[in-house]
């Protein structure tokens, strides 16, 4: 079994190298073919930098370096086209789960779905966290039809073949919401309970901006796609 683990990067120099680190563990105690995706957009703190040190030459490792900070949409897309492996897991620099339930979704996949997404359960980081997240779920339920608990949990583990009969736009955060209303289009998502991990250094790079972003991508894309 293989996977190509993508994990995209801003200012994660606090966090980079533990989280290669947990999923170099998670593929040999599993012994999982793995490909890492690092996609950098732009880091100022010095992650990029220590990425070019320290993982340019790595075997598993497939280093994206991009000049400025593009947006999540622009970051994914691109480290989708260097996807060699079976599977496609996101991962995000702050760890947010127990890589080993990847090896459950990836059972589901084999034998039930075509995706899996996570339904982040557990610790919440605060009430307005709680409050956008239903409020987000919500809206996609109502502009797309589409009603998942937590769409835009980074939890998402699908089958690498799904990217060849989807095409995205996105360029920023919105690109979770149309990757799984894409999916879901023309096959099987399957949504399963996955226990949040709190980040454990510095702050997530999600600002309120970001909100009247999603909301602008997400128009776009229901009128304009």
């Amino acid at each position: 079994m293989g996977i190509s683990v993508i994990i995209p990067t801003y200012n994660e120099r606090a966090n980079i190298e533990e989280c290669i680190a947990k999923v170099r563990t998670f593929a040999t105690s599993h012994q999982v073919d793995c490909q890492i995706i690092v996609v950098d957009s732009g880091s100022k703190d010095g992650t990029k930098e220590y990425l070019i040190e320290n993982e340019q030459n790595s075997e598993d490792v497939c280093l994206v370096l991009q000049d400025q900070r593009l947006g999540m949409g622009v970051a994914l897309r691109e480290a989708y086209t260097h996807v060699n492996q079976e599977y496609v897991c996101h991962y995000e620099c702050d760890c947010p789960f127990d890589l080993d339930q990847v090896i459950d979704a990836c059972h589901l996949l084999k034998n039930e779905c075509d995706f899996v997404l996570g339904h982040r359960v557990g610790e919440r980081d605060s009430l307005t966290r709680i409050l956008y997240t239903a409020g987000y779920r919500l809206f996609t339920f109502v502009m797309f039809g589409a009603y998942f608990k937590s769409i835009n949990f980074s939890f998402k583990v699908f089958k690498s073949s799904v990217l060849q009969k989807i095409q995205l736009q996105s360029k920023a955060w919105f690109i979770d919401a149309e990757l799984v209303i894409e999916v879901n289009k023309q096959f099987k998502v399957q949504e399963v309970d996955v226990v949040y991990t709190k980040r454990q250094h510095d702050q997530s790079t999600v600002v309120l901006m970001d909100v009247f972003h999603i909301m602008k991508e997400a128009f776009d894309y229901k009128f304009k796609g």
